[in-house]
């Protein structure tokens, strides 16, 4: 079989058994071990290519952060209290992503899933569990974060090209490597084979 590179639009077909995944106790029922079926199709656990794939990601992406405010022009917070389950269920349906909207959550380096939208809000206590996360889809045009202090932040509306940076980056790699390559011919054809100022 051919080997398949992963992409952001092909990265479900890289999924395994929620049943058998070290994180599906975040989608059990209350006080029993037993997985919500009826969601199971919208809780997507990636294998550990895609989870390092979506990782690498991540990270190479500026707007895909904690403090990214500088990069989209409209930012809203809560505070998560005590006993506010239903006030942010509510903020999060507020945010206006369709329910079946597909979105990405790393949880670390070898374990990331694919949800809905609606499992973000119907599991939140879950997956923003004492430590820092992060929400986002494939157009790059909101991230939700989450700060293990208990506050949600949710960053929308773009005005950082990540396609023009890619570009520039490639081009300054281009100019860079096409550089090295003159140093390295003019050193070659040098008549000098040492340092021609010391003696």
């Amino acid at each position: 079989m051919k080997y398949k590179k992963v992409t952001l639009e092909n990265i479900e077909e890289f999924a395994i058994p929620l049943s058998t995944h070290i994180l599906k106790w975040k989608f059990e029922l209350e006080n029993e071990q037993e997985l919500y079926k009826e969601f199971e199709d919208q809780i997507i656990p990636l294998n550990p290519e895609a989870s390092k794939f979506l990782y690498q990601f991540q990270n190479s992406q500026k707007i895909l952060d904690l403090e990214v405010s500088q990069y989209f022009e409209k930012e809203e917070s809560i505070i998560v209290k005590e006993d506010s389950d239903k006030e942010v269920k509510k903020w999060l349906y507020k945010r206006g992503i369709k329910f079946d909207t597909k979105v990405f959550w790393l949880e670390s380096e070898t374990h990331a899933f694919v949800l809905t939208w609606k499992m973000v809000i119907k599991f939140w206590e879950s997956i923003f569990f004492a430590s820092d996360e992060i929400i986002w889809d494939k157009t790059l045009n909101w991230v939700l974060g989450y700060h293990h202090e208990r506050a949600f932040y949710f960053s929308k509306d773009r005005i950082y090209d990540t396609n023009t940076e890619s570009k520039e980056i490639a081009k300054t790699n281009e100019i860079l490597k096409d550089f090295k390559s003159k140093v390295s011919q003019i050193n070659s054809n040098s008549k000098y084979t040492s340092n021609p100022f010391r003696s």
